[in-house]
């Protein structure tokens, strides 16, 4: 039930201000604001062009990200080069923010479990949200964005199963009690085991990595971590538009 309820709060959000929607903006309106999950706009660019060397993701290149939000993620990866971006998340606010941050973009309401293998894009990042999808749906998920990637899939910063009860009292600590109990009541962290990821592909067709979380400064990187996918054989070569 709790991952419903983590539905239900996403799809609230979002402004109809289309003005003033800066990086610092678009971080507040996708959680990265406040508790232990706040982050600097700064730290924000520096972890988008580390993630797009990690990927090597190239001048005119498309990355499309599930559970996009309102495109915070999307818009510092904007700032580093030129590349085609798209994505999609059940938040019809967030969405609409989304399209006034990055109006060259292709952006669509819906439930990443629809998601559908065409078009293809070079790269499919998902960033802090594998935590809200129950195990059963985030394998589902995963498998969408492995069919519908080129080249590269990242999965970014997922809950450690490992460091579960550590995390849990983190994220206690940062609020009031009273405030965590009426901000968490009823919801609900997925957390993963590393292996897991590489369980969910062929080794002959996928190269799996997971890497401990890499935000600066970001106080959830100690429990947090990365799952890389790079295709053994790509399905277009990096200098090929699609």
């Amino acid at each position: 039930m709790s991952h419903e309820n983590w539905q239900s709060i996403w799809a609230r959000r979002g402004t109809s201000d289309a003005s003033g929607l800066s990086l610092e903006e678009l971080l507040r309106l996708d959680g990265f604001d406040s508790g232990a999950a706040c982050i600097d706009p700064q730290d924000w660019r520096s972890y988008a062009q580390d993630l797009a060397n990690r990927l090597n993701i190239r001048e005119g290149q498309s990355v499309f990200e599930i559970g996009c939000g309102a495109g915070a993620f999307l818009a510092a990866l904007s700032e580093t080069r030129s590349i085609v971006v798209g994505g999609i998340d059940y938040a019809e606010g967030l969405i609409g923010n989304a399209r006034q941050a990055l109006p060259q973009g292709s952006f669509q309401v819906g439930d990443a479990e629809a998601l559908e293998p065409a078009p293809p894009a070079h790269h499919v990042i998902a960033n802090s949200v594998f935590q809200y999808f129950p195990l059963g749906k985030a394998g589902n998920i995963l498998q969408r964005m492995l069919s519908k990637a080129a080249m590269t899939v990242a999965v970014l910063d997922i809950p450690n199963r490992e460091t579960q009860a550590e995390c849990e009292a983190v994220r206690r600590a940062a609020l009031p009690e009273a405030e965590y109990e009426r901000k968490y009541a009823g919801l609900e962290h997925t957390y993963f085991d590393r292996d897991w990821f590489a369980c969910q592909v062929n080794p002959d067709e996928w190269r799996c990595e997971t890497i401990d979380g890499f935000i600066p400064n970001y106080t959830q990187n100690q429990f947090r971590f990365a799952a890389l996918y790079r295709r053994v054989t790509p399905l277009i070569t990096p200098t090929e538009r699609i």
